[in-house]
């Protein structure tokens, strides 16, 4: 059951759904290494998939600077689109992996398929990326200023005014 007397979408899940879902999230990528030779703007991508990245990305506060998205050529001659990753925290690769894996599958399109890329900030293929590539901007942690405030009393140059 999920949100059950808790929310108007509570809701029983059939036994084959829990399977599927797990099913889905249980799927690890598979790690390969291809030389990309061609980066074009991304063509033919449902928006009920945009939005999901969209959606999925915006949680990965800090994780990585920003993702684009390009249709690419390997040298391999094969063609597909990727999510390039730039600079990402080496220890959240698999947790960007997953979350656009699930992004993906949670997008409604059957068969779908896009590898995953990490980079460095200054790789030079970037340069060729931001010029094509529809770009995510993941979330940064804010820095916390803090004021520190001496106590009364503390400054023996300035002591408090007793009256």
């Amino acid at each position: 059951g999920v949100n059950l007397d808790v929310a108007p979408s509570a809701i029983l899940l059939p036994d084959h759904a829990v399977g599927w879902l797990h099913d889905m999230i249980g799927q690890q990528p598979d790690a390969v290494e291809a030389k990309i030779v061609e980066v074009s703007a991304p063509k033919g991508l449902p928006d009920q998939l945009i939005s999901a990245l969209d959606a999925r990305l915006a949680t990965a506060m800090g994780l990585a600077q920003s993702a684009y998205l390009v249709a690419v050529t390997y040298d391999s001659g094969a063609r597909g689109h990727v999510l390039a990753f730039v600079a990402a925290v080496p220890d959240a690769q698999n947790a960007l992996s997953q979350t656009a894996s699930e992004a993906l599958t949670f997008s409604g399109i059957e068969a779908g398929a896009m590898d995953i890329g990490f980079f460095d900030a200054d790789a030079p293929i970037l340069k060729k990326m931001e010029a094509v590539a529809l770009r995510f901007d993941l979330p940064q942690p804010q820095e916390i200023v803090t004021q520190v405030r001496a106590a009364p009393g503390s400054d023996p140059e300035n002591p408090p005014k007793l009256k």
